[in-house]
C-alpha cells in the first residue's frame, strides 16, 4: 500500500502548506465540530462522521470508511462514559 502524498499548496506565496484529509468521528458533538472547523480553516479536507454515518464499534464499517476515504489522519471523538 502506497500512502497518498500530501499536496503542496501556497508554494508561490511561500506558505508551503500541506493539506490533509482528516476523518473526524463524533461529528454531532462540540469537540468534533470545533476540531473540524479548525482543520477546515487550515485548509484541510475534513470528513466528519456522526454515529449514524459511521459505527466505530464495527471493524468492517471503520475499515470500509478508511479504505474509501483514505484519510491522512483519523480523530476518534467520543463522549467519556
Amino acid at each position: 500500500v502506497v500512502p497518498r502524498q500530501p499536496r503542496l499548496v501556497g508554494a508561490a506565496e511561500g506558505q508551503g502548506l500541506l493539506l490533509m484529509r482528516v476523518l473526524v468521528t463524533g461529528a454531532g458533538g462540540q469537540l468534533a465540530t470545533d476540531l473540524g472547523a479548525v482543520c477546515a480553516a487550515a485548509g484541510d479536507d475534513v470528513v466528519a462522521a456522526d454515529r449514524d454515518q459511521l459505527d466505530i464499534t464495527s471493524r468492517d464499517a471503520v475499515l470500509g470508511a478508511i479504505t474509501a476515504l483514505r484519510p491522512d489522519a483519523v480523530v476518534l471523538v467520543r463522549p467519556l462514559a
